[in-house]
Parts: structure tokens; sequence; C-alpha cells
């Protein structure tokens, strides 16, 4: 049998999950090991988040999550309506920008949600044909997920937030790096960019001990499937 080759594609898998699956077809045929680049999973912050989970698994009531940036400011250097975040025919739109959420939500809780509610629409006076605004909501056995992603708000936001009932709680702002549990606050740094580096180890098998944190292609067609598109 051929070596087998390691490819690493950038998020989201694809634009759709159809042409996702074609892509899942192609690796098994050509015996490719396909990686997805959500690099955000390679965050420090996430070992003390699984441990909170496991710890109040049976309380967790509500999973708030939010991320979103005035388009005009994600990339100063150019007009917002000439990047390919403004075309949806070239993959734009904040549901496929900011699918690292659906996907870190997925890697924490699993696939076995009951029901989903989807709504995207472009509501802002930014000149693009991509939504602007996306909102989920996933139904689990005994949890509710709230997800709001947007081109719109300043100054930018990115957090997680869970609230179990008794009074467990936990927020993690991804943009100051700041962990709150049971308001104790673990002050910290942003991790993004240091999670591209991590997430580039672990895929050319410097650091294997982080590899199983890679986003599988099965995992980048399950992000698809949630997006419903």
């Amino acid at each position: 049998m051929p070596c087998l080759k390691r490819i690493l594609i950038e998020k989201p898998l694809e634009a759709s999950y159809r042409r996702g699956k074609e892509i899942k077809l192609i690796a098994g045929a050509r015996n490719l090991s396909v990686s997805v680049g959500y690099n955000l999973r390679f965050i420090n912050a996430f070992d003390a988040i699984k441990k909170f989970i496991n710890r109040h698994e049976k309380d967790i009531r509500i999973v708030e999550v939010a991320a979103g940036q005035d388009l005009r400011e994600w990339r100063p250097y150019k007009d917002a309506g000439s990047s390919y975040s403004a075309c949806r025919k070239l993959g734009g739109g904040v549901d496929l920008d900011l699918s690292h959420e659906i996907d870190y939500i997925l890697w924490l809780f699993g696939r076995g949600f009951k029901k989903r509610i989807v709504f995207r629409a472009r509501v802002s006076d930014l000149e693009i044909d991509s939504p602007d605004v996306f909102k989920l909501v996933l139904e689990y056995k005994k949890f509710i997920i709230d997800m709001l992603l947007d081109y719109i708000r300043r100054p930018k936001e990115r957090y997680l937030k869970i609230i179990c009932e008794g009074g467990g709680a936990l927020y993690y702002d991804f943009v100051m790096g700041r962990l709150t549990i049971n308001q104790k606050t673990y002050a910290g740094q942003n991790e993004t960019e240091e999670s591209y580096k991590k997430m580039l180890r672990a895929f050319l098998g410097i650091d294997r001990r982080n590899r199983a944190r890679l986003c599988s292609v099965e995992e980048g067609m399950d992000v698809l499937r949630v997006l419903g598109i």
C-alpha cells in the first residue's frame, strides 16, 4: 500500500456539505489523510474547559457562544466589499468565516443534539452579498447551546459561557485570554496566534501529543451539516 499522504485544508472543509463529501471520497480513493484547519482547538484554556464540562456534565443547562467584529475592521488595509468574506460565491459569509465556533462546540459536546434551529441574514449596511448574521440553537438532552456570529459588533467579541443549574459557571474571553470559573478569574493572553503554530506542529508530527486535536475530514463535514448548507 502506498504511503499515506497528509493534507491540511484551511477551514471550512468546503462551502457546502455536498462538496465536503466529494473531498472525503477523493481522500479515501487516493489514500489521503485530510485535516481541517480549526486552530482554536489548540488553545490551552480548552484543557480547563473540558475538565469543567466533565465535572459538571449533569448540571450544564445553557451554553452561550458569541463571536463578532465589524467586517470593516477585519482587514483595514482593503475595502471590506472586495474581500472574499463579502462574496458568497467565494465562500464568504460570517457562518463560514467563524465556523470555528461550531467546530469547537461539537468537539466539546458531541453530535448528539436533538434539535437544530438556524437563521442567517444580511442586516447591515455593508455592501456584501453574504450573510453578516448567523444564529444557531442546538438542543441537547439536558442543555441548550445558543450561538450568535456577526460581521457587525464593535469592539470585537469572542466568548464561551457555560451556565450550570445550582450556580456553577464558566466564562472564557478569547480576545483577552481570560478564563473565569465559578467567579475565580485566571488572567491570560490571546492565544489565537500561538494556536496556529501548535496546530501546524501537530500536523507535521513535531508535536505528536496534540495530534488528536486535529479536526478530521469527518468532523469538518459535521460542521457543514450543522450549518445546513
